[in-house]
């Protein structure tokens, strides 16, 4: 059976870790929308500084592996029809038309079109961003894409220091935890040790209690119950003391009378049995023994 102690640390450390995994899990989900937002930021900004330089481009191939090597960012131009223009992760030629894209077709209605998808060109997951520009009065799409597993691996990074971090809360948790404990304890000991001096009717046994402020007013609770017995068992011996001399002087009593008693009637008895015995006895002495038992 547990401890009243031990119950406190355990539900103190259930609590505490709960909440950390709870935290965590929210930071969690919190934190990878904002590195997956960042990343959006990120590729949202590249696509402007790849539209400053559109214009003076006259190969968007040798344009987009440029800028596939500088960042390592996979690039790829779109034209208005969906057709590939330029790819730096694959060929071209080989790869579908683009027009039914999800991040192209949003481009076409708002500023950039986001999402992301597993790629079956280069087998991976992406997170795309696509913007409707201009280039030679056409109208192209640039679309710029960045693998989920490093985004991921970035975020997996920033979470195993995290964790450490938690690992290293958690330890300091319990750390305290002991340290509480053992003050707990140390309270409970000084108040168990002063209730078995007093149960051995020690009333003048100190109590020291110093950690926590509810198990000093326990202590201040029994110091005054331990008075008000201390009081009543003075009261209690001084009643027995009166009661041990009223037995006594009766005793005395007793006795005195028992004394008082033994004398004549033994004197009583030793004339009357004298007289029982001796039938010849003369008149005046038997008168002078009647006179003795009517004294006595």
């Amino acid at each position: 059976m547990l401890k009243i102690h031990q119950i406190f640390i355990l539900k103190f450390l259930f609590l505490f870790i709960t909440t950390l995994l709870i935290s965590s899990v929210i930071s969690y989900i919190v934190l990878k929308d904002i590195i997956i937002q960042h990343n959006k930021n990120h590729l949202k900004h590249a696509i402007e500084f790849m539209e400053l330089d559109l214009k003076n481009v006259d190969n968007l191939d040798d344009f987009a592996t440029k800028i596939n090597e500088k960042t390592s960012l996979r690039v790829t131009i779109i034209a208005g029809s969906g057709t590939v223009l330029a790819e730096s992760d694959a060929d071209k030629n080989e790869m579908d038309n683009h027009a039914s894209r999800f991040e192209v077709m949003a481009s076409n209605t708002q500023d950039y079109g986001y999402i992301t998808r597993y790629s079956n060109t280069v087998k991976a997951d992406f997170l795309y961003v696509a913007k409707k520009v201009v280039y030679k009065n056409e109208q192209i799409y640039i679309r710029l894409s960045m693998s989920l597993a490093q985004i991921m691996y970035d975020f997996y990074s920033l979470w195993t220091r995290l964790f450490f971090v938690f690992v290293v809360i958690v330890i300091i948790a319990a750390f305290v935890s002991k340290n509480m404990s053992q003050k707990v304890v140390y309270d409970i000991e000084q108040i168990t040790n002063y209730l078995d001096e007093i149960s051995n009717k020690n009333y003048k046994a100190i109590i020291k209690t110093k950690y926590f402020y509810e198990f000093l007013q326990i202590s201040l609770l029994l110091k005054n119950l331990v008075k008000k017995l201390s009081k009543s068992e003075k009261k209690k011996s001084k009643h027995m003391a009166k009661l041990r001399l009223v037995n006594k002087q009766r005793n005395d009593i007793l006795s005195a009378l028992s004394h008082e008693f033994k004398n004549p009637v033994a004197a009583i008895m030793g004339y009357a049995q004298t007289i029982q015995e001796d039938s010849t006895m003369p008149q005046n002495i038997r008168d002078k023994f009647l006179s003795k038992i009517s004294s006595n």
